[in-house]
């Protein structure tokens, strides 16, 4: 009997292509659209109330007059963690211009593990924790990393689905676009 006559080497080799395809797929990145969508029409950010991992209350409408990058996110996500160092790059470059970076977390898991990977991350931006899903229903969140651009109005201008490298020139020119917007 030869190799392809075997069912035992027949049922390893399709084990082998399976196992091999969900590699690929974990660790491509999901749905990656490296460039920002515009919003055709002008919708409303709609306001919030979470707790911090640090266990402080947030309200979004707290961020009136100020541009937010609205990020969702999980801890088992490859590609939010990837994302994470850019964002907090173009956090600290622009914070002092009225810019604000908001990550929830949508993970059914404990508060203490979110905010061990915030910690581990190193990030300096607000983090919260939605593990009921309630603001992922309210800006129609499919997958993650899903993330918002707000403007000072509260109006949603731009969206990202998948990872996105916040260090490139056209994100941080959009931000700086959306700065420099006059209420």
């Amino acid at each position: 009997m030869n190799f392809q006559e075997s069912p035992v080497n027949g049922s390893v080799f399709r084990a082998l292509l399976f196992f091999m395809a969900v590699g690929m797929a974990m660790t491509a990145p999901s749905s990656t659209a490296q460039t920002l969508i515009p919003y055709k029409r002008v919708v409303d950010a709609e306001n919030f109330h979470l707790k911090s991992v640090n266990g402080k209350r947030f309200r979004f409408s707290s961020l009136k007059d100020k541009v937010v990058l609205l990020n969702f996110w999980a801890t088992w996500c490859p590609p939010c963690k990837k994302e994470m160092p850019s964002m907090e790059r173009l956090y600290k470059e622009f914070k002092l211009s009225g810019f604000e970076v908001v990550a929830v977390a949508l993970d059914k898991s404990s508060p203490a593990t979110v905010k061990e990977f915030i910690k581990e991350m190193g990030v300096s931006f607000i983090a919260l924790h939605d593990p009921d899903g309630i603001t992922s229903n309210l800006y129609s969140v499919s997958g993650v990393p899903y993330s918002y651009l707000v403007t000072r109005e509260s109006k949603i201008a731009f969206r990202v689905a998948g990872g996105i490298d916040w260090d490139d020139e056209s994100v941080k020119s959009i931000v700086k676009d959306l700065l420099l917007e006059k209420k």
